[in-house]
């Protein structure tokens, strides 16, 4: 009974963490911004950033939900793009948050990090 409570403890701490991946480090090839979506209110505010991210869950790029935080992230982005810089992302590979704009697969963008 102790291993079992303890290997249940294990794969419950593993889970956690189990739907934060990092994708590679790429150039932004373009950036979409919504501000008021006709189709879907669940993307007001939302940028979609296509990159190949190396990443299986959603290859083709990542995207920055509109929040009280998205502007500081958004500086990044642009920074980069602008900049011709790579950057790479961590992201939530989690369906329930993939964006909601698209039948292809996005992941919400957790946090940036800029290369050279």
């Amino acid at each position: 009974m102790k291993y079992i409570f303890l290997l249940s403890l294990m794969l419950m701490i593993s889970s956690v963490n189990a739907g934060i991946v990092a994708s590679v480090a790429g150039e932004i090839s373009q950036i979409s911004t919504w501000n008021e979506a006709e189709s879907s209110l669940l993307i007001d505010g939302d940028t979609l950033i296509k990159i190949s991210t190396g990443i299986t869950a959603c290859p083709q790029g990542v995207y920055v939900q509109h929040s009280d935080y998205s502007p500081a992230v958004l500086s990044i982005v642009l920074s980069s793009y602008m900049s011709n810089n790579k950057i790479a992302f961590q992201v939530w590979d989690d369906s329930s948050r993939f964006w909601k704009g698209s039948g292809v697969s996005y992941c919400q963008v957790r946090a940036v990090v800029l290369r050279k």
